[in-house]
């Protein structure tokens, strides 16, 4: 747990620590573990693991493709909408003002920002009933994804 604790920044804001300094160290979880007893334990884990299969869990990341960073990270239930969690995730410092993102974040009204901020947008397209995406449409959100798809990996999204 300490790794992962330290490993991954979305582990760390799941547990709700701010700061690696706040990360319990392997004999805390030992020393708490045999407190509450493996029952104890094994009910906490249990509880946690059925709260997360029932609900989900949403995972916003900004990530720095220039440092290969994580620079901003936003987390949520599953029943929060992926456009809820963009402003929060978008960073003026980042090396890159190029912005990529799935086909849940389109609207005319985010063009419009991006735009007047100084970002090259690159977020996907996505059709609507009756009016399907054009092949050229299609081409560009693969080569979108090829870039963003990097950084579900890099947050460690499978």
């Amino acid at each position: 747990m300490e790794y992962q604790l330290l490993d991954r920044m979305s582990y760390q804001h799941f547990c709700g620590l701010t700061d690696s300094a706040c990360v319990l160290d392997r004999t805390t979880v030992w020393t708490f573990e045999n407190r509450i007893g493996e029952v104890g334990a094994q009910a906490l884990f249990d509880g946690m693991e059925q709260q997360l299969l029932k609900q989900g869990y949403k995972l916003s990341v900004n990530v720095d493709r220039r440092y290969k960073v994580i620079r901003k990270i936003e987390t949520d239930t599953a029943s929060t909408h992926d456009s809820q969690h963009f402003d929060a995730v978008l960073d003026s410092d980042n090396t890159c003002r190029e912005v990529y993102a799935d086909k849940g974040y389109p609207s005319a009204a985010r063009e419009a920002q991006l735009k007047e901020a100084g970002y090259r947008n690159y977020i996907q397209r996505k059709g609507a009933r009756n009016h399907p995406l054009l092949a050229r449409q299609e081409k560009r959100n693969q080569r979108i994804d090829k870039t963003r798809a990097r950084a579900d990996i890099f947050a460690g999204i499978e």
